[in-house]
């Protein structure tokens, strides 16, 4: 269903609050992602944050508690590939198996869609932070790290990784799995006030996880500052591709 708005039209799905990323705004978005991270890194290679980075990891080893110590050890592998691979796969699997009777067949493609481009993000963000951590090739923090963390810094992976698949994952579950057991519940109760409401818990819930694993980074003395900001946008930019190439096999565009 269309309906036009300032005299354009703009694309309303039955049941859905009448909101999706457009393919063309989410490749904008990713352009000026990648945009800023080639910013970053050029800034990283002449070295003009080596004060900055510095200055924050010094604030950062001065908060060192045992109790806090421990908390950042244990939420630093919501980050890794030991939480993210099987991670990926449960949630893939829940959003290819959204219940096909209270779900439209428009829908039962997008999840099955969705699944699809959740295991290609991925994958594709640990390819590309291994390709970019080779091009680069930043040491590491000389200070007394307290994780274990091998290869080079920049970008940060757990940064890079865990904001590619939080941000696509939440996106598609919004969008395929959530409309689709709601939709029933809508029709009945009028607008779809309630989908918002956990769309948005869900993004909330991404961010915060992405920020805190960036934090840990950090604290632990495994990465520098720019590292995980670098991460981030990396991360961000492939997120957006990724969800464009979504949302194109979805609409049929």
């Amino acid at each position: 269903m269309t309906s036009r708005r300032g005299g354009r039209l703009s694309r309303r799905e039955p049941g859905s609050s009448g909101w999706r990323l457009r393919p063309g705004t989410a490749l904008v978005l990713a352009g000026a992602g990648l945009a800023a991270f080639a910013l970053l890194s050029y800034a990283v290679s002449r070295l003009w944050l080596v004060g900055l980075d510095a200055l924050i990891t010094r604030w950062a080893v001065g908060w060192h508690s045992p109790g806090l110590t421990g908390f950042m050890q244990a939420a630093t592998y919501l980050g890794s590939a030991a939480v993210l691979v099987p991670l990926g796969l449960l949630t893939a699997a829940w959003v290819w198996g959204t219940p096909p009777r209270r779900t439209p067949a428009a829908d039962r493609r997008g999840a099955r869609l969705g699944a699809l481009v959740l295991v290609v993000a991925l994958a594709g963000s640990s390819l590309l932070n291994t390709l970019l951590k080779y091009l680069f090739q930043r040491a590491r923090p000389d200070v007394f790290a307290l994780a274990r963390a091998t290869g080079y810094a920049y970008p940060s992976g757990h940064s890079m990784s865990a904001m590619a698949f939080y941000a696509v994952a939440s996106y598609i579950v919004a969008v395929t799995l959530l409309r689709g057991r709601r939709l029933a519940v809508e029709e009945r109760r009028g607008p779809a006030r309630r989908r918002r409401w956990y769309s948005a818990g869900l993004a909330i819930s991404a961010a915060a996880i992405v920020l805190l694993v960036g934090v840990t980074r950090v604290y632990l003395g495994v990465h520098y500052p720019s590292d995980v900001v670098g991460g981030f946008l990396a991360g961000g930019a492939w997120a957006l591709f990724c969800l464009a190439w979504f949302e194109r096999l979805r609409h049929g565009l």
